[in-house]
């Protein structure tokens, strides 16, 4: 029920970002983003009395932290300009990319084993990707447009790969919670410099609505994630959230059906196929079968 939960509450926040990518810079963006799930974490921390001196643990858990830190905030900028050149579906769809790198980073940098169900699933998913690529490179005005948005896209995805292998890693230094108040107060000020908030001044109801719902989502969902990995094997919640593309479809399109969305999506029997693919070869690649 809870990466059921987070999958429906990823699905939304795309449908925020894409309205607010043309009042706030992406850097302002990611900015809201960090600096309110930061605002949160404080109160928790400070009731748990999970405080602690970074710098204690060593330079090694250090220097991780930082570039974690740099990574999420990387992904988090980078994730918000995918707006301005896709459309919600498109950047949900390439975000999955995140999961595969982060598979492939688990077999080239520690060493887990990548078996021939998961070898198939990965040319699955690039099958799926170039399907869904060139049908929808044709709906835009100019695919150089397109490819730059997919360029970032995989950037996005790429360095939040690095920062849950980097995160993995900490666990056994840190709490889940320490680590994103790290990552979130730094991220927060490489950001700070660049931020331009006066448009804040100018939004009109709607456009607090989606702000409030790009903020909220992003530290729920997180949240629902987190704690379904307690009960439930981390390789079968990561495949089960593979299904978010899906959930953002099926979102806009009842939503659609209501009020008319800032950014229509145009999708072929093609790109369907393509996001089959790549769903049922990303579940591929993660599940793990359960042992008797």
């Amino acid at each position: 029920m809870l990466v059921v939960l987070s999958d429906l509450l990823w699905g939304v926040q795309p449908f925020g970002l894409s309205s607010l990518i043309h009042v706030f810079d992406a850097n302002t963006l990611a900015f809201l983003k960090m600096f309110s799930a930061g605002i949160f974490l404080l109160p928790v921390l400070a009731a748990r009395r999970q405080f602690v001196d970074y710098r204690a643990r060593g330079r090694g858990p250090l220097k991780l932290l930082v570039l974690a830190a740099v990574s999420l905030t990387v992904s988090y900028l980078t994730y918000a300009l995918e707006f301005k050149f896709l459309t919600p579906d498109n950047t949900q769809l390439y975000l999955q990319t995140s999961r595969i790198f982060l598979a492939l980073i688990g077999v080239f940098v520690f060493r887990e084993i990548f078996r021939a169900r998961q070898w198939a699933g990965l040319m699955i998913v690039c099958i799926g990707y170039v399907f869904f690529y060139f049908d929808q490179s044709k709906i835009v005005s100019t695919m150089n447009v397109y490819s730059i948005g997919v360029a970032i896209a995989m950037v996005a995805s790429l360095t939040w790969a690095i920062f849950a292998a980097a995160q993995k890693r900490l666990m056994s230094d840190f709490t889940a919670d320490q680590t994103l108040l790290f990552m979130y107060v730094l991220g927060s000020v490489l950001m700070l410099p660049f931020v331009n908030i006066s448009p804040l001044a100018g939004l009109n109801t709607g456009q607090w609505f989606a702000l409030l719902i790009v903020c909220v989502s992003n530290l729920a969902a997180f949240t629902c994630f987190s704690t379904a990995l307690k009960y439930w094997q981390a390789s079968r919640v990561s495949a089960v959230s593979c299904l978010t593309p899906l959930a953002t479809i099926a979102i806009s399109q009842v939503v659609s059906l209501f009020i008319e969305l800032p950014v229509q999506e145009v999708l072929s029997a093609m790109a369907y196929g393509g996001i089959a693919l790549v769903v049922a070869g990303s579940i591929m690649i993660l599940w793990e079968p359960a042992k008797s």
